[in-house]
C-alpha cells in the first residue's frame, strides 16, 4: 500500500510509457502490419492501423498512470474514479487516432478566388436552406 510516491512517480510513469510502446509496437506489427495489410490487401491501410494502436497504447500506458496519481491527490479514491476516465481518455484518442490519421489535415485552396462564397443571411435563414436542401435529396 502506497508504494507510489513523488519521488518514484516520473519512474513509473516513463515505465508503464515504455510498455505501452513496446506492446504498441510489438500489437502494430502483429495485427496491422500482417492481418489489416494481408486482409484487405491494402499495406497503407495497415500503416493507419499501426499507427492508431501505438498511439492508443501509449497514450494509454501514461493515464494509467497520470489518472490515480491526479485523483489521489486532491483526495478522490483511484479504485473507483479511474477506470471510467481511462475509458474515456483511451476511447476518444483510439476514435481520433483511428478515423483522424487517414483524414490528415484538410486541404487549403491554393488562393482566395478558390474559397466558395460564404451563405448569405442569418443562422436560421443558412440553417432552413440547409434543411430544405436535405429533404429534397
Amino acid at each position: 500500500m502506497r508504494q507510489l510516491t513523488g519521488r518514484n512517480a516520473m519512474r513509473i510513469v516513463w515505465k508503464e510509457v515504455m510498455v505501452g510502446g513496446m506492446n504498441g509496437l510489438l500489437l502494430a506489427a502483429i495485427a496491422a502490419g500482417a492481418l489489416a495489410g494481408f486482409w484487405f490487401q491494402d499495406p497503407l491501410l495497415g500503416g493507419v492501423i499501426a499507427i492508431g494502436m501505438v498511439a492508443n497504447l501509449l497514450v494509454a500506458g501514461f493515464f494509467g498512470v497520470a489518472i490515480p496519481l491526479g485523483l489521489e491527490r486532491v483526495g478522490i479514491d483511484p479504485a473507483i474514479a479511474s477506470s471510467v476516465l481511462l475509458t474515456t481518455v483511451t476511447d476518444i484518442v483510439g476514435f481520433f487516432a483511428f478515423l483522424g490519421r487517414p483524414a490528415g489535415p484538410p486541404e487549403r485552396p491554393e488562393s482566395d478566388s478558390d474559397r466558395p462564397d460564404p451563405p448569405k443571411g442569418d443562422f436560421l435563414t443558412i440553417f432552413g436552406r440547409f434543411c430544405v436542401d436535405a429533404e429534397s435529396h
